[in-house]
């Protein structure tokens, strides 16, 4: 019996220098959805991160393509140039070699050769404007009327005072109407 009390002696010794501690089986829900939301999260961190640096090296390779491509832009543009000004010249070769060859023919036939140093080119605007053949048309219609007024003055044989008719007649004039007065 006695080393039965000396063992819950032992025992309660024990449970003194032991704190105790007070465990519950029932889980909180909310602490273990945080904990799965943490999870995933990490997982996704980690996923993130690994495409990250994808697209940071693809980034660079298209950034690289994209310089390849503006040089061998600028160089086609350049040939497609310097093609350009070659066959414009070797048009003018051409034109050339022509007109010599047309000019030696007509020299050896005694043909006098002449080009035209400019063509005629029709002017996109008018010498002289509507207002201006207007105005003038105007002042010709006015000259005119005046001068025929002037013309049928002189020319018409009417009387119209009594100095005129003495003037032709060479005869005193007896009566004439008088002018017409206002009815004022």
């Amino acid at each position: 019996m006695e080393t039965e009390i000396g063992e819950a002696h032992a025992a309660i010794e024990r449970e003194e220098h032991q704190p105790l501690r007070d465990e519950t089986t029932e889980k909180d829900p909310n602490h273990e959805w945080a904990k799965a939301e943490l999870e995933k999260a990490e997982v996704d961190l980690r996923s993130l991160q690994a495409g990250a640096g994808t697209a940071a090296r693809e980034l660079i390779d298209s950034r690289k393509q994209a310089q390849h491509l503006g040089a061998a832009s600028i160089e086609q543009e350049d040939l497609q140039r310097a093609a350009k000004s070659a066959e414009e010249t070797y048009l003018l070769y051409l034109r050339k070699r022509e007109e010599a060859r047309i000019g030696d023919a007509l020299d050896a036939h005694g043909i006098l050769n002449f080009t035209l140093a400019q063509s005629p080119v029709e002017p996109a605007l008018p010498l002289r404007s509507n207002l201006s053949f207007g105005l003038i048309a105007l002042a010709a219609a006015g000259l005119c009327s005046t001068g025929l007024a002037f013309a049928a003055e002189y020319i018409d044989p009417v009387f119209r005072s009594p100095d005129e008719v003495f003037a032709y007649l060479q005869a005193p004039v007896l009566a004439t109407l008088p002018k017409e007065r206002d009815a004022a």
